[in-house]
């Protein structure tokens, strides 16, 4: 094991632990940074077996060190407020539509669903999501060749993406909040996991090869993430 990316989940969001090898290491370390991230530093010698059950064990002690981006709840969606979707600031409308509509800079609903806005929003934006993934997800794997099996959504907060050996994909559904472009990124990014199941400049290669301005994505993401933390409940 060179590099390997781990998930401490015993909590309200997830952290991210970058688990790798270090020839000075004597001992298993743990190293908390900023934006609830972890390292996670093993020894050659050293198992990463032992390594993880360490780093279990002190998961209480990270997360009182970590600083971790906390869900931005919102208060309200009403008609006359605006909610941003796909990375611009929608007004939410009723409208004489029969169905729910997304254009320019606002969204409308039919004037019946007034009652149920916000369950009726929610099922629109996964509906959305699900169909930009599978566009991209399909092209970006036609253009490497590979296979995948499902894509589905999931509720996670801060793990944007991921993709099992088997090949199925799992993308966050707040992802459908940030722009097309970042979307694309994270797509790509897991995609390119279907060839490398690691980290390595390979596989950074790989990503490349399909979405070439992914480092400014992957930046944005960083900086922005927590902004995409709506809440529906």
């Amino acid at each position: 094991m060179t590099m390997r990316t781990l998930f401490l989940t015993n909590g309200d969001v997830e952290i991210e632990v970058t688990a790798r090898q270090s020839v000075r290491a004597k001992r298993v370390a743990i190293r908390v940074k900023g934006g609830g991230k972890v390292e996670l530093i093993i020894p050659q010698r050293a198992s990463f077996k032992s390594a993880h059950k360490f780093l279990l064990e002190k998961e209480s002690w990270i997360r009182s060190r970590a600083v971790v981006a906390t869900p931005e709840k919102q208060a309200s969606i009403s008609v006359g407020e605006y909610i941003t979707i796909l990375g611009k600031p929608r007004l939410i409308m009723l409208a004489a539509v029969k169905t729910i509509n997304l254009e320019n800079e606002q969204i409308s609903f039919p004037e019946h669903v007034n009652d149920n806005l916000k369950f009726e929003l929610r099922i629109f934006l996964l509906s959305l999501l699900k169909n930009i993934l599978e566009n991209d997800v399909k092209e970006f794997a036609n253009v490497l060749g590979v296979e995948y099996k499902k894509i589905s959504l999931s509720n996670a907060l801060t793990r944007w993406g991921s993709c099992t050996a088997d090949g199925n994909l799992k993308f966050s559904w707040r992802l459908v909040f940030a722009p097309i472009s970042v979307i694309q990124y994270v797509v790509a990014h897991e995609v390119a996991h279907l060839v490398h199941m690691d980290h390595s400049k390979k596989f950074w290669n790989t990503v490349a090869k399909i979405y070439p301005d992914y480092k400014a994505q992957r930046a944005w993401l960083k900086k922005h993430g927590a902004t995409l933390h709506y809440c529906f409940t």
